[in-house]
Formats: structure tokens, C-alpha cells, sequence
């Protein structure tokens, strides 16, 4: 069929179903977290407390409309998506079984996770060497413009990156004394993700059949001469895929990080200092 006989169906039909939504075909993607540390061959008598990572807290502070009209979810704030989706509990849980999975490949033993630090009873204060204490600031910095709408159609492309800070500290638990503290600029670690969206214009005018019909027959036109390009014809939204795979690298860079600062014989420099604190604190 010739490109004069798809625009004439296509106006047909478009006036006879009139003004019905197109669905958007939402792109996910899966959080997989994982890092593999190397497994020291040495053992050692200290025992690590791990107190759960925790994210400082969020406030969206990102408008619900436009010009008057409501934004659709696709222009949604990343950090609300992510604060409000299961993005931050699954990671929180993730990063405190990746602290304990480092701590004993490198040979030592752990209690907990934690949910807090007062958690941690005295009697296990007392019995391990020190507590690590971490927690996380992280941020989606979104560089989008307005949607660009044309007619019954509208486009956003833009980018996101991660930012904030993570850190951790080691302190002696029946103290509080501080041995180290380490602190990952996560703008350090270079993560940025594109995404793209296609949808209705809310502020189309939906009365406008033939306005309708014409738009569409149009997108047939476009979709069947694209052969293989990117198809604008249907509406899509990668923007849930591109932050699952953004919240994967983050795990795997930051986890990294972390493995490279927690050194056993830095760990274990701080011994003798540990040891006196504890005497006197029973004492």
C-alpha cells in the first residue's frame, strides 16, 4: 500500500475512535546489585559491628504543573521516583549485606547490621573492636528542559547524574571515638544516564478530531518511511530503565570504593588505641 492509501485509513479510523490515550510503553530495568571482593586468606579475632546504611532524608521540592497543566509522570523528579519507589530500600539493604560480605572476605567477623547505632547492645559494644557507621546522601541531578510539545504530541529528552556524598566512619562503639573516616564524592564517580520520552500533550485539545487524525496519520507516514530509525510514532518512557541501571553502576563504583579504603592492616593499626579506650571505659 502506497504512502497516499495509509494516510487515507489512517484518517478514517483515527476519526472514528476519536480521542482515546495512547498507552505508554514504559522501559524497566532490574536492580541487580552486586560487587565481588577478593577473599583474603587471613583470619583475624576482631569483630565488626555494621550499622545499616541510611540515606539522609528528601524533600521534593519539584513542580506539579506547567503552564497551568500537570506534569506528566515522565517529567517526575528522579529522587522522588527514587525515595518513593522500592530504589532506596532495596539499596539500603544491599549496601549493608555488601559491608558484610567485604568485611568478612577480609577475614574478620561481624555483628549485625544494625538498623541505628543505640541499637547495639552494651554487651556487644563491649565485645567488638569497632563499629561501621555509614550513611548516604545521594542525589538524582536532572538536566532536562520543559517538554517539547507539538501538537497532540510531546518529547523530553534529558539527562540525569548521581551526586552526593557517601561515607562511613570506623569508631570504637563504647566511646564513640572516631579511628576513621572516609567520604566518596559520588559526582567522583561519573554516573550520568539519557533518557527520552514520548506522550500525549495534556494540553491538547481533544475535541479537535480531525486535528487528531491528521497528527496521527502523519506518525503512520514517519513510522512507515523510518525503516529501522528511531520510531517518534508511539509513545515510550526509558526514563525507570536508564535509573535502575544508574542506581546498579552507583552500588558496583561505590562498593568498590570501599574496598580499596577498608584495608586490613589499616583496620587493624588502630589495635593498641582500641584496647586502652576499652580498659578504661570498663574501668
Amino acid at each position: 500500500m502506497n504512502l497516499k492509501g495509509i494516510f487515507s485509513l489512517t484518517l478514517v479510523f483515527s476519526l472514528l475512535t476519536g480521542c482515546v490515550a495512547a498507552p505508554i510503553e514504559r522501559q524497566t530495568g532490574e536492580l541487580d546489585l552486586k560487587y565481588n571482593s577478593e577473599r583474603s586468606s587471613k583470619t583475624h579475632v576482631q569483630t565488626i559491628a555494621i550499622v545499616s546504611p541510611k540515606f539522609a532524608e528528601y524533600e521534593s521540592a519539584q513542580p506539579t504543573s506547567y503552564n497551568g497543566l500537570p506534569i506528566p509522570r515522565v517529567t517526575a523528579d528522579f529522587n522522588q521516583r527514587f525515595y518513593q519507589g522500592n530504589y532506596a530500600a532495596t539499596l539500603e539493604s544491599a549496601l549493608g549485606q555488601g559491608f558484610q560480605k567485604l568485611i568478612t572476605d577480609k577475614g574478620f567477623r561481624f555483628v549485625g547490621p544494625y538498623q541505628s547505632f543505640d541499637e547495639i547492645t552494651y554487651t556487644d559494644k563491649r565485645d567488638t573492636y569497632l563499629a561501621i557507621i555509614p550513611s548516604l546522601d545521594l542525589k538524582f541531578s536532572k538536566a532536562a528542559a520543559q517538554p517539547n510539545c507539538s501538537g497532540a504530541r510531546c518529547v523530553e529528552e534529558g539527562s540525569f547524574a548521581i551526586s552526593g556524598d557517601f561515607s562511613f566512619k570506623l569508631v570504637e562503639p563504647l566511646t564513640m571515638q572516631t579511628f576513621m573516616t572516609k567520604r566518596i564524592s559520588l559526582q567522583d564517580l561519573g554516573i550520568s544516564k539519557e533518557y527520552r520520552a514520548i506522550f500525549d500533550n495534556p494540553g491538547h485539545n481533544k475535541n479537535d478530531l480531525v486535528g487528531l487524525a491528521l497528527n496521527t496519520a502523519f506518525e503512520q507516514i514517519e513510522k512507515a518511511s523510518n525503516q529501522g530509525k528511531v520510531d517518534n510514532s508511539k509513545n515510550i518512557d526509558t526514563s525507570d530503565k536508564v535509573l535502575a541501571e544508574a542506581v546498579n553502576e552507583f552500588y558496583a563504583a561505590a562498593m568498590g570504593r570501599i574496598d580499596t579504603y577498608l584495608t586490613p592492616e589499616e583496620i587493624l593499626s588502630f589495635s593498641r588505641d582500641v584496647e586502652a579506650l576499652k580498659d578504661r571505659k570498663r574501668y
